[in-house]
């Protein structure tokens, strides 16, 4: 008989983190074998030796009274303890009607933001799906808790962006039609892809939208001059993804742990998201007369110039390819605590 034992890292301050390991199987149930403390180092560095933390683990398995060998998946979380995961009311609304170039006047700009609500609604509802397939699978309460945080964040984020969008259209850009090719590529997906390669491909794009919300929250300059309503928005939904960044990675990490998955996952998504992105942009321009090449030109140095919005994004976008990688290891907290006090908590 073989026994997946997950090592569970929490960060506690300012006592050294604790290690948890757990083992699920149908003969012992949910068992916990606390291993001693490691040193701050040791909890740094989250490339741990796999043979020596396995062996290891072996020896206390034995300890404790069980013959069997363990087959070890091992799962390191960095997600904080005493994270708490919670949808927020949306309490302000959006302009109505919405300004056609609410970001600084800059219809490159303000394109940009609005080609990437158009991706929202149906990506969300995929991500909670994908999530919500392995819950029964999920052991751990405070995962659990947090898959329900999750579910219930990415469903405030869908509604507000519908709305978003429906102001789109009503500025007559053909929402629908950008939509079409993110509904047709979503159903070949659940259709042809594993559950597990579904959840990958959740786990790539919440890294890119942390990322993201990431530098909209710790770089100013991203919405300077942007109408308050849409700054006020764009930051909420940063919030929030930011709070809830690790949770399908940490139930992709136990139901299925494979990196190869994960990065080939990420490389279509980076692929799709910025052609979504590009064309809906594109689109926009398009239909308000402003796609010309210097409008153009001055929106690919915004993103791509050498302080560019993407550019800066590229060395947190690259840590998803290591093998150590977890969403926090990007430890912002502190920002997010921060951010948080701008939102009172209003429970959905």
């Amino acid at each position: 008989m073989s026994t997946n034992v997950i090592i569970h890292i929490q960060k506690m301050a300012p006592a050294p983190p604790q290690i948890q390991c757990y083992s699920d199987t149908r003969q012992f149930g949910p068992e916990f074998l606390r291993l001693p403390p490691q040193t701050r180092l040791q909890m740094a560095v989250s490339d741990l030796s796999f043979d020596t933390m396995s062996a290891y683990i072996e020896l206390m398995y034995k300890n404790e009274g069980h013959s069997a060998r363990p087959a070890l998946g091992v799962v390191m979380s960095l997600t904080p303890v005493d994270l708490k995961i919670r949808p927020r009311r949306m309490d302000f609304g959006l302009p109505d009607p919405l300004p056609r170039h609410w970001h600084s006047n800059d219809p490159f700009k303000t394109h940009f933001f609005n080609a990437m609500s158009v991706l929202f609604p149906d990506g969300e509802r995929y991500f909670i799906d994908s999530v919500r397939t392995f819950r029964a699978q999920i052991k751990d309460p405070v995962l659990l808790e947090q898959i329900s945080g999750f579910i219930g964040q990415e469903g405030h984020h869908s509604r507000e962006h519908i709305d978003y969008n429906n102001r789109l259209r009503a500025l007559g850009y053909d929402i629908d039609r950008l939509e079409l090719p993110v509904k047709r590529r979503i159903r070949f997906v659940q259709k042809q892809f594993s559950a597990e390669r579904q959840l990958a491909g959740t786990v790539a794009m919440e890294h890119f939208t942390a990322i993201l919300a990431n530098a909209l929250l710790s770089e100013p300059q991203w919405l300077a001059q942007a109408s308050p309503e849409m700054q006020k928005l764009w930051r909420w939904h940063a919030l929030e993804e930011t709070e809830h960044k690790a949770v399908a990675f940490d139930v992709y990490m136990q139901v299925c742990g494979d990196r190869k998955i994960l990065r080939r996952a990420m490389r279509q998504a980076t692929f799709f998201f910025l052609k979504d992105v590009t064309n809906g942009t594109l689109h926009m321009l398009k239909k308000d007369g402003k796609l010309t090449f210097s409008a153009w030109g001055k929106g690919m140095l915004w993103l791509w110039g050498r302080q560019g919005f993407f550019t800066r994004l590229i060395p947190a976008y690259r840590d998803f390819y290591r093998n150590d990688f977890h969403p926090w290891q990007h430890n912002n907290a502190v920002l997010m605590e921060q951010v948080a006090q701008e939102f009172e908590l209003q429970p959905a």
